[in-house]
């Protein structure tokens, strides 16, 4: 697949062409503030010269308006500025007209009506698409514009190139520009709007375009649309897991910083494609381990590890070997770098280990589960480590298994974690049986103890 584009755009006419006539035709379509007609380049002697164009118009409703009025004329200036393949150019333009219009390509369609039309959705097709709506807005982001509307209505088929358009709720970032968007006043479609767009409208930056990303690659890839305000992975390819966390991650100080870094880091996945998942797991966590080690390093780069093993979540080999011989610096940088990261590994982890182990290799696990019970306090992890190590003990019959579940039970020492651990005693009290009396003898809270007890009934 060919990733590296031109950042011109091949068809936009010369500026020493000199001034163009425009003739309007049938119209097409009518959205937001705009109606879109089909259009005509005429020569100075009123031959036709290019009849694959449109002009986007405000609409009369909105004449009386003088902010729509400003908006509209933001948007054409906003999106001239913008000079690449994947953004809609503007050719001519009259601000001053009466309704003012501006002419671009003619396009053959829209990715709303391509994701409607299209059954069979593989993953070339959307990183193709993905990767050109990211290169059309990395530019825009480059030149201080965020689009604040991106979805799948806004992104145009040219020539066989998807161009991103629509900039008439976008917003010029330079600290001198005059704004049009009240405290109060939402910006956007729901959708694809990013949480501060609800809530902080005045706020928004270019973290809120990565959000609609990461919701149009959900769309891609579901043919549906994506729920407001929430996002769903049922549906999405594996591969694209973690890069969709990030894009739509509640905090937008927790998303990619804009969309150049989001597309750099869609091309680090794609490139990963040759690379043995668990020889480059094993660097990753190498690279994981010497950060922690090196004080004068910056923050370990946990972001790639967690990409990389959520995105190979099938290999079950690779999780085998590499996962449970995680050292406890990388699981605490991990824990406290992307912990929902790592809560999605390992829930991964916990689903190849179901079922029949060789012998030493449980004693691996229980380690393992150990150092992770020991690092975090998260009551979803500890339960299911804690279930995982009493039904694995007792269908192997490992002892040392039994030793780590009485040293994790003696060990609790707060109400939630004691409630939790009773609860599983009680779901689990056949197999939780088999633990109860070295448990018991090592002294466990009250309400565990409790449990314990009613297991051996």
């Amino acid at each position: 697949m060919t990733r590296k584009t031109s950042s011109k755009s091949p068809s936009k006419p010369s500026r020493s062409q000199g001034k163009s006539r425009y003739r309007f035709g049938d119209p097409i379509g009518s959205g937001g503030m705009g109606n879109v007609r089909r259009a005509e380049r005429l020569d100075e002697n009123g031959e036709v010269i290019d009849d694959e164009l449109a002009v986007k118009h405000l609409a009369t409703r909105f004449l009386t308006s003088p902010e729509a009025i400003k908006r509209f004329k933001r948007e054409v200036l906003l999106q001239r500025r913008l000079d690449h393949v994947n953004v809609m150019p503007v050719y001519g333009r009259n601000l001053s007209a009466m309704p003012p219009w501006f002419t671009m390509p003619l396009a053959s369609g829209n990715l709303a009506q391509e994701i409607a039309r299209r059954t069979h959705r593989d993953r070339e097709w959307i990183i193709g698409v993905i990767r050109q709506i990211l290169a059309g807005v990395a530019h825009a982001h480059d030149h201080g514009v965020v689009h604040r509307d991106l979805k799948p209505l806004n992104v145009l088929r040219v020539a066989r190139v998807w161009k991103v358009s629509d900039f008439g709720l976008g917003k010029d970032l330079d600290p001198d520009a005059t704004t049009l968007t009240r405290t109060t006043q939402q910006m956007g479609t729901a959708p694809y709007m990013a949480p501060e767009q609800f809530d902080e409208p005045k706020t928004v930056g270019k973290p809120a375009d990565v959000y609609a990303i990461g919701k149009i690659l959900c769309e891609l890839s579901t043919g549906h649309q994506p729920p407001t305000r929430a996002f769903e992975l049922a549906g999405v390819h594996r591969d694209f897991h973690y890069f969709v966390s990030r894009c739509c991650d509640e905090n937008p100080n927790r998303r990619y910083a804009d969309a150049r870094e989001a597309l750099e880091a869609l091309d680090a996945l794609i490139d990963e494609d040759d690379a043995d998942p668990a020889q480059l797991a094993q660097a990753l966590i190498r690279d994981v381990h010497e950060a922690v080690r090196d004080l004068d390093s910056p923050e370990a780069p946990v972001e790639s590890l967690a990409s990389h093993m959520l995105r190979f979540g099938d290999e079950e080999e690779m999780y085998l070997e590499v996962v449970p011989r995680m050292p406890r610096e990388v699981i605490r940088a991990f824990l406290k770098g992307d912990a929902s990261g790592f809560a999605r590994m390992l829930a991964e982890f916990d689903q190849h280990i179901d079922g029949g182990l060789p012998f030493d290799y449980c004693d691996v696990v229980a380690r393992f589960y150990r150092r992770v019970w020991k690092e975090t306090e998260d009551l979803e992890m500890r339960e299911l480590i804690l279930r995982r190590l009493i039904v694995m003990g007792t269908n192997h019959n490992r002892w040392l298994v039994r030793e780590v579940v009485s040293e994790l039970l003696a060990g609790v020492d707060d109400a939630a974690t004691a409630m939790m651990a009773a609860e599983v005693i009680d779901d689990l009290a056949g197999d939780a049986a088999w633990h109860a009396e070295e448990a018991l003898a090592a002294k466990p809270a009250r309400v565990i103890a409790k449990a314990l007890r009613r297991s051996q009934r």
